[in-house]
């Protein structure tokens, strides 16, 4: 834990760097100095770049990097909704200007302790641990109502460390399951949550938000095993290449029936696959994102502001396809509508696969659409 009455002269310099760093990308973009119109979803696009953070002595892993470049502005926009349900238009205004710097402050001493960290988990445990001291609109986990003994293996809480400790990558390439819960779903609902904590936003509105469709519980990551079956007596064969490759394809053959005959048991069960890239280039179809940026998408359309009008255009303008560049401004609209169309679908997609509404929600600071909404008088609390 970072403490600054130990620390060297060095690591202050590297605190008050970052906290610059922080502060700088936490300039409110244009529109939102005046308060007249809703916070576009490009407000909480990630600006700090690797190589910025690297200048102030940042050698964090890329996983943690990527972390860093979402987190400042997703953190002021979940502290901006916070206050947002606490005090009325008036009070809300005259908090808006210190809210960066405050952040800044805090996010600068979070990123110097983890500018070493290797793992997500590590740097949500920092971030935790210094924000639950300094942050004064940090908001702890509530912890669950004692329900009396609970099943054997099953744990009290999940904490967001331990969440994202879960490796999904050892189980994606899996071809079947058993047969009992959905394992699909359950890595789908794991990698949902797991992205709604790397971009930054607050555990406590991750899980408010998702325990009504997700229930109370998460299922862990089935374990690879062996199954029985009688492959005979191997017996090598002799250095022959043809006699090898035929061995080869004997014993994969063998396999793949023995697995056939398990599914068609019902033992074991498919598992749906991965759309993957096959790189073909259509004149007319969006290229296929792959399932990391597309579960951005999603998270931040469902986690995040969404403007009153087309959300899926902001989106569309925040994570342009880097493949297709052109500078005359009708191709450059065409584009960001069929862009748009991708990401619509592909966000309904996975959010009907995980059984969350599409719905737009209320956008924050739209006095004309929203305050009777956001600011319906003086409450002290939510």
């Amino acid at each position: 834990m970072f403490d600054s009455n130990e620390s060297s002269h060095q690591n202050r310099e590297q605190v008050v760097a970052c906290q610059a760093l922080v502060r700088k990308e936490l300039e409110p973009p244009n529109g939102i100095a005046d308060r007249s119109e809703p916070i576009p979803l490009d407000f909480i696009h990630p600006c700090i770049g690797k190589k910025s953070l690297r200048a102030v002595g940042i050698n964090a892993s890329e996983s943690v990097l990527r972390m860093m470049g979402w987190w400042p502005r997703v953190r002021l926009y979940t502290i901006l909704k916070l206050l947002s349900t606490i005090f009325d238009r008036a009070e809300f205004l005259d908090l808006f200007g210190c809210v960066p710097d405050v952040l800044a402050c805090i996010l600068g001493e979070v990123y110097c302790e983890a500018r070493n960290c290797r793992q997500p988990a590590e740097f949500v445990k920092i971030d935790r641990i210094i924000r639950s001291e300094k942050d004064p609109w940090y908001r702890p986990a509530v912890a669950p109502p004692d329900r009396g003994p609970l099943e054997p293996g099953v744990e009290p809480a999940i904490s967001p460390e331990r969440l994202m400790e879960i490796d999904l990558r050892g189980c994606d390439d899996l071809l079947v399951e058993p047969p009992e819960g959905d394992w699909s779903r359950d890595r789908k609902i794991i990698l949902f949550l797991q992205t709604g904590l790397r971009l930054g936003f607050e555990w406590t509105d991750v899980i408010e938000m998702t325990k009504p469709y997700f229930g109370p519980t998460l299922n862990q990551p089935p374990s690879p095993c062996i199954g029985t079956g009688d492959l005979g007596r191997f017996s090598p064969p002799a250095h022959d290449q043809a006699k090898r490759q035929q061995s080869r394809q004997f014993m994969l053959d063998l396999t793949s029936l023995l697995r056939r005959r398990l599914i068609q048991e019902g033992t074991l069960v498919k598992c749906s696959r991965l759309r993957k890239d096959s790189r073909t280039e259509g004149l007319n179809k969006a290229h296929i994102v792959d399932e990391q940026a597309a579960y951005e998408w999603a998270t931040l359309h469902f986690f995040g502001p969404n403007t009153a009008s087309k959300p899926f255009a902001d989106l569309a303008r925040m994570f342009p396809d880097r493949r297709i560049r052109t500078g005359n401004p009708k191709e450059k609209r065409k584009e960001i509508r069929r862009r748009a169309d991708q990401i619509r679908k592909r966000v309904a997609q996975i959010l009907g696969e995980l059984g969350l509404p599409m719905g737009n929600r209320l956008s924050l600071l739209s006095p004309h659409q929203t305050d009777r909404a956001l600011f319906p008088g003086d409450r002290a609390h939510v």
